[in-house]
């Protein structure tokens, strides 16, 4: 894979790295090294949202069978801090305050 890539000359050289045990892990930088100009890694976030999703899901499937219980202690499955700061939300609060 290595000199394949420096072979190929031009745009659109480009590697997908995925997540099982046969794809060695390599670095943007060490592709980019070998000459790939584009390098992507489909499944790793994809994996971990399909898992979210998954036991946001089954949570909400034991809310609708009555199990009010079913978010209890599911704090650690959130990243609610993360989403305030990825979306900025203090900025926005103050742009629907200025204009309300």
């Amino acid at each position: 894979m290595s000199g394949s890539a420096k072979r190929l000359k031009g745009p659109g050289n480009g590697a997908a790295i995925f997540e099982v045990a046969a794809t060695p892990w390599l670095t943007p930088a060490d592709l980019f090294d070998m000459g790939f100009s584009q390098v992507a890694f489909p499944n790793i976030l994809i994996g971990r949202v399909a898992k979210a999703m998954e036991q946001g899901l089954h949570r909400l499937g034991q809310l609708a069978a009555g199990k009010d219980s079913a978010f209890k202690n599911g704090e650690q499955e959130m990243a609610l801090q993360s989403l305030v700061e990825a979306i900025d939300l203090k900025k926005w609060n103050a742009l629907e305050k200025k204009y309300r």
